[in-house]
């Protein structure tokens, strides 16, 4: 009998121990679905900005585009998305998957990258080089 509550205890203990991984996982993969949701509405947002205004440039600042705060930053770290480094307009309107436009690494072990044609992807291992 003592061996049977011992091992009951224990194996108690252990999905104890596994629920509060799992949480802690499930809120991890929140937060990258939220981010994930967010460069799709900045992609979509300067997708249409850059159709609708192409003789300008690509605005500096996405809060022109975007109002709402929360899709304007990561919910992991609330630091601000920018988009990278020699992005234009005619890549936007060119709508190529290759091109990245926005990149969040905030994520342990995981990219979240919005792309030219409107889809964003999470990576896990090396990024592409058009990010680093």
């Amino acid at each position: 009998m003592k061996k049977f509550t011992i091992a009951c205890l224990l194996s108690c203990m252990l999905v104890i121990l596994l629920a509060g991984c799992s949480k802690s996982d499930t809120k991890a993969k929140r937060q990258v679905a939220a981010c994930t949701a967010n460069q799709k509405q900045i992609i979509i947002s300067l997708m249409l900005y850059a159709n609708e205004n192409p003789d300008k440039k690509l605005p500096q600042d996405l809060s022109q585009l975007i109002h709402d705060q929360q899709v304007l930053s990561c919910p992991k770290s609330s630091s601000s998305y920018t988009i990278l480094p020699g992005v234009t307009l005619a890549a936007l309107q060119s709508s190529d998957s290759t091109i990245p436009v926005i990149c969040c690494q905030a994520h342990p072990d995981v990219a979240v990258i919005g792309y030219a044609d409107g889809h964003v992807e999470t990576i896990t291992g090396p990024l592409p080089a058009a990010v680093k």
